[in-house]
């Protein structure tokens, strides 16, 4: 014969604390969950930013250092390009073999774009909602421009970031014009 006294379940109070105990994991799990993903997302959006500057910074540090003279206009970018040796590339990688060109860089939509001559307009980065070319110093004397400031707002930079462009968040680059300074200087 079965004992009954021996069997012994679960009191009401001891099954409220295993449910508290249990909603209160569940609760730690799905918050530590979407504390993953906000932070996934926002790291996902610095490397898509980073993206941007790195891109708009290697194809206009390329343009620019070999630049022999700049303008700007508005929120165009003019860069003429002497090309001495006749293999020079331009702001879309092609080579230029037939002498000086000229590159027109601006802001369509979202993306910064590059002209060459009166060739189309080719997308160089996209992902940039603001954009403004300065020179921001100027060759003594001559008054010729010595280097170009962009201030570039990519999406992606954390809201909170201080310095801004058109109520974005922005960063600054800040180019020399190495071939008009040394030729200048000599």
């Amino acid at each position: 014969m079965l004992n009954m006294t021996s069997i012994r379940g679960f009191t009401l109070v001891e099954l409220m604390i295993g449910l508290v105990l249990t909603s209160v994991l569940l609760l730690g799990v799905g918050m530590t969950f979407a504390s993953i993903r906000v932070s996934l997302n926002n790291v996902s959006q610095l490397n898509n930013a980073q993206e941007v500057l790195r891109a708009t910074q290697q194809i206009l540090g390329r343009s620019l250092r070999s630049a022999q003279t700049v303008a700007v206009n508005g929120n165009v970018l003019t860069v003429q390009q002497q090309n001495p040796q006749n293999n020079q590339p331009d702001c879309h990688g092609n080579l230029r073999t037939a002498g000086a060109f000229t590159e027109r860089f601006s802001l369509q939509a979202d993306q910064l774009m590059c002209q060459v001559n009166n060739e189309a307009d080719q997308v160089m980065v996209a992902g940039v909602l603001a954009v403004q070319f300065n020179i921001s110093a100027q060759l003594a004397d001559t008054g010729k421009p010595a280097a170009v400031r962009l201030v570039l707002a990519p999406a992606g930079l954390p809201a909170r970031y201080p310095q801004r462009l058109e109520e974005r968040p922005a960063l600054t680059l800040d180019f020399a014009l190495k071939t008009a300074i040394v030729q200048w200087a000599t």
